[in-house]
């Protein structure tokens, strides 16, 4: 009888502290979803509009790729150096697709070399685009966009040069070309 009543004892004394930890568990993981969503925007397979590296990074959907990516991308050190010397006469604009697995490999590696070169990301706009390569505010009318991700140079207000979807060589070596004023042409020329 004693086992029976200590069995039962120890049952509910079990249950009780599963149950105050399961509820501890779920309001820590309201307060988390809370400030997430609070704090970032809602980004999926078809958002579209203007990101930044933050919104990459917080973002559930994003950060999935966003950021294992940026973190495991070791950038071609020569191209580095050169891109360093003159990425701050340009401005950039890039135009991706959440949905688009080149979109996935390359701004992750776009971001980690402006990193390393510490590039003004005040320079750097970057739009999602939809599977039809539409934003809702039409941001890419008039700038031949076909292909994700789109990153075009600007200097002086003039667009020099673009790097369309996949790189020649690598990411690093394209840019390095395209900011030096080195002869290149995007994948598609």
């Amino acid at each position: 009888m004693k086992i029976t009543q200590l069995f039962v004892l120890s049952s509910l004394l079990f249950v009780f502290l599963s149950c105050d930890n399961t509820k501890k568990q779920e309001a820590n993981l309201q307060k988390t979803e809370k400030a997430s969503t609070s704090t970032s925007k809602t980004l999926d397979a078809e958002y579209t509009g203007i990101l930044t590296e933050q919104d990459l990074m917080s973002s559930n959907y994003t950060n999935r790729w966003f950021t294992p990516r940026k973190e495991q991308y070791v950038p071609h050190k020569p191209s580095i150096k050169i891109i360093e010397k003159h990425i701050n006469d340009y401005d950039i604009e890039v135009f991706m697709g959440t949905w688009c697995p080149d979109s996935h490999n390359e701004i992750p590696r776009l971001f980690s070399i402006l990193d390393e070169v510490n590039y003004d990301q005040d320079k750097l706009t970057v739009y999602t685009l939809d599977r039809n390569k539409q934003s809702a505010e039409n941001v890419e009318k008039g700038k031949d966009i076909f292909n994700v991700p789109t990153i075009i140079f600007y200097k002086n207000g003039k667009e020099i040069n673009r790097f369309v979807e996949s790189p020649r060589e690598s990411l690093a070596r394209d840019m390095a070309k395209i900011v030096s004023g080195k002869e290149y042409k995007n994948i598609y020329e």
